[in-house]
């Protein structure tokens, strides 16, 4: 059976849980990202300090996916139709000014590891250690995100490919870095946004397929209506376009 969360005063429509991406907001939804997403999310303190580094990061991928983002309260996911998005100004340039500013400090951090380190080494190879240091804590971060896909998850590498083959019958869409709640204090805020967002692909006869980055999810998103798409080992779909035999449950 599927739980629907109760619904309030409070809860919007499905239009409003997007097209809304204030810089404010923005900051907010790159925040909860950084820290769901890195490798030491589940550590409270190394993963809080890792988050902090790696926002700006998060913020220029925020700015990039514009009026793709959904969100309610702490939840938000990013819904790509192929089709362009607009990327508000103010947002783009919050996301420019953040990671302009931590490249500025990667290379403060890189030339005092530099000074450290040339009594050393020579002072090129104690250049490139130090810059590598400093921003070595982006590339384990990311490379093993990456890594992981390329490894572990590679049927998550044709999702447009699935959903240019879905676009050829009907509306279709791609569901992608869903962040649910943070602790019990936002508990349900993830699945009312589902709920929401699922209210707008069945009034617009879309399918939207999803990849669940672990067996949590994959039992999450069952829940709320999704199944295994065709042919497929994790990927996961919510179909409404009319005719199908692959249908999402309501």
């Amino acid at each position: 059976m599927i739980s629907t969360p109760p619904s309030t005063d409070e809860t919007p429509r499905p239009a409003e849980t997007a097209h809304r991406l204030t810089t404010a907001r923005a900051v907010r939804v790159a925040w909860h990202r950084a820290r769901a997403f890195t490798i030491l999310s589940r550590a409270p303190v190394a993963g809080f300090l890792l988050a902090v580094w790696e926002w700006p990061a998060h913020l220029a991928l925020v700015a990039k996916d514009g009026h793709r983002i959904h969100h309610w309260r702490t939840a938000s996911m990013a819904v790509d139709d192929g089709n362009r998005t607009r990327r508000p100004a103010p947002v783009v340039a919050a996301a420019v000014a953040a990671v302009g500013t931590q490249i500025a400090l990667v290379f403060g951090l890189g030339i005092a590891l530099t000074l450290a380190l040339t009594p050393a080494l020579p002072p090129t190879p104690a250049a490139v250690l130090g810059v590598f240091v400093a921003f070595s804590p982006t590339l384990l971060d990311f490379g093993s995100t990456a890594t992981n896909r390329l490894v572990r998850h590679r049927e998550s590498l044709a999702m447009n490919k699935r959903r240019i083959e879905l676009a050829e019958t009907g509306d279709a869409a791609v569901m992608s870095s869903l962040v649910r709640a943070r602790g019990n204090n936002h508990k349900g805020e993830g699945a009312t946004l589902l709920e929401l967002t699922k209210s707008d692909w069945k009034a617009r006869n879309a399918a939207v397929i999803l990849y669940p980055a672990n067996t949590r999810l994959v039992g999450f998103y069952a829940e709320y209506g999704a199944v295994i798409d065709r042919d497929a080992h994790r990927r996961m779909i919510y179909n409404y376009q009319p005719g199908t035999t692959t249908t999402a449950a309501p």
